[in-house]
């Protein structure tokens, strides 16, 4: 019971700050509120800045991916952060407890572990969906400066694909250098999928598959586990994805 305290007091106080920010309060309320959330959230994760990482990375993509519509959209949208801002904090509380047993011989505690690690992926994913869309759709329909827009992505892009490879696999080598190439290779892609009409959306879900596909090959080959089949049923998923994104989109005028 105290667990599920502890996750639902900075969802609960992230609440407050989203529904302040739209009922337009003084400035520094919200900002006062939505730190208060930002330490809660340190201390859920007992200040480990490895497993904090992706909760505040998930908000930021939150925030950024915004929509500035109808009030009922924007409610639905919080309602949605709250969700995976919950299962965020609820895997990183797993990894710490599992932590602590040197020595999982129990199979609901395996199994425990394995879920919390999925999670994370999960939300890794999400996150970095919501950053690449977010950040398409502000270049795409704001005067923001094209490399600011890029070096942010980039930036978040190493984060999280350091974080997610980190907390999978422990004895990945050289991680922060692969996390740099994919960065790189990622907000490249970012940048040369802008001059095609695609919305937002579509960018940011195509980017998803190429770097799911990455992700899932270096996370395999330092494991041992790829092989050729593995190599092509990618390929396959990956391919049929993005046909599939292309196909169902909605083309922008040129």
């Amino acid at each position: 019971m105290k667990r599920e305290i502890d996750l639902l007091i900075p969802v609960f106080i992230f609440f407050l700050g989203c529904e302040l920010l739209l009922e337009e309060f003084p400035s520094w309320l919200i900002s006062a509120v939505f730190f208060i959330a930002g330490f809660s959230i340190l201390k859920t994760v007992r200040y480990n800045l490895l497993l904090g990482s992706l909760p505040f990375l998930l908000l930021g993509g939150i925030a950024i991916s915004f929509p500035f519509t109808n009030e009922r959209i924007q409610q639905i949208w919080i309602i949605f952060s709250l969700v995976l801002l919950y299962l965020a904090l609820s895997s990183a509380k797993g990894f710490i407890y599992f932590s602590k047993q040197k020595n999982l011989s129990n199979t609901s505690e395996k199994s425990g572990e394995i879920d919390c690690l999925k999670i994370n992926q999960a939300i890794s994913f999400i996150t970095f969906f919501l950053w690449t869309s977010g950040i398409s759709k502000a270049y795409l329909n704001f005067n923001i400066s094209v490399s600011l827009a890029m070096t942010l992505l980039f930036v978040v892009i190493v984060l999280i694909f350091h974080q997610s490879s980190k907390i999978s696999n422990h004895e990945f080598p050289h991680l922060l250098f692969y996390s740099l190439v994919i960065g790189f290779m990622m907000t490249e892609l970012a940048w040369t999928l802008s001059f095609w009409p695609l919305e937002h959306f579509s960018i940011g879900a195509t980017l998803l598959v190429i770097y799911w596909f990455w992700w899932d090959i270096l996370g395999r080959s330092f494991k041992e586990k790829l092989n050729k089949k593995i190599i092509f049923k990618d390929l396959i998923f990956g391919a049929l994805g993005i046909g599939l994104i292309l196909l169902s989109t909605k083309w922008l005028p040129c």
